[in-house]
Formats: structure tokens, sequence, C-alpha cells
């Protein structure tokens, strides 16, 4: 391990992103289908690695595995890196991948009684989905990621009324 890390830290910033790149793909090969078993030490490889698609894919992963232990702190933070990594995939990725996030972390806020916290991520996720769409095509109300943002306008009332029912004020 010391010598790993000792090479990382005099290496030059691109062979340091491939050492961690190279790292995270023979972790994945050598774990095969239990990747999820480490999945946060993967995710953090990947992200070292601008292997951003995987790196995003890990931190959910982490994310779940947080979830199930009742971490759900550390499951947030595991998806509010995800989506800061969002950015940096291909434009046509973004959407899709940044909903995906969106209504998981969502779905975290409300399981950890943050409604009003909750509804406002849904309500952000409906109006990415909304945007994406519209761009996607003009005329589409059938389209995956319309019926992605119904749903998740659902969500959000759902949320507000619970709120609401708490004397909460959802914005």
């Amino acid at each position: 391990y010391l010598a790993r890390r000792e090479a990382m830290d005099e290496g030059a910033p691109g062979r340091r992103a491939r050492l961690h790149l190279a790292i995270g793909l023979r972790g994945e090969h050598v774990y095969g289908s239990r990747v999820g078993e480490i999945a946060g030490e993967l995710a953090v490889h990947f992200e070292q690695g601008r292997d951003l698609p995987r790196a995003i894919r890990y931190l959910q992963l982490a994310a779940g595995n947080a979830a199930r232990r009742s971490a759900n702190q550390e499951a947030i933070g595991c998806i509010s890196r995800a989506l800061t990594l969002v950015d940096g995939l291909e434009p046509a990725d973004q959407p899709g991948v940044r909903i995906g996030l969106q209504e998981q972390l969502g779905l975290l806020l409300r399981s950890t009684g943050e409604v009003t916290i909750a509804a406002d991520q849904f309500q952000e996720m409906a109006r990415t989905a909304a945007a994406s769409s519209g761009r996607a095509s003009r005329d589409s109300r059938t389209s995956p990621r319309m019926r992605t943002a119904r749903s998740v306008q659902s969500r959000w009332v759902t949320c507000s009324r619970v709120a609401s029912g708490a004397g909460l004020s959802p914005a």
C-alpha cells in the first residue's frame, strides 16, 4: 500500500490518473460480480482516473450500500458527490444521469424525514426532466423523460402534502 501511495504522490498528474484507472479496472476484474463490496473505493479510483461514468456508477452503488446499512447521511454524501461529477460527462448523457441521481437523492432525503428538502429535490428533478425532454423533442409527451417528469411532479405533490400536513412549508 505504502509503495503504491508513494508512486502516486511522486508521479505527474497524468501518470497518477492512469495508475488510479488501472487500479480501478483491476478491482473490477478481481471482484467481478461482487464489485458492490468495494464500490466506494472504486468510485475514488475512477474519479481520480478521470473515468466519470464509472465513478458515478460506483458512487451510486456505494450510496445503496450505505442506505441498506441505514447510513443515510453517507448515502446522501455519495449521491451529492456524484451530482458534482455530472457536468464532466458527455452533454447528451448529462440529463439522464442527473435525473437518476436527483431521484435517488430525493428518495434518500425523504427517508430521513427531510420532506421539504426532498420535495425541492423532486421539483428540481422535474425541471431537469422537462428541460431535457423539451430539447430532445418538442412534441414528445410519451417520451421516457416526460413520463419521468410527470412521475416526479406527482411525487413532489405528495411530498408537499405530507410537509403541509406536518406544519412545514414546502418551497
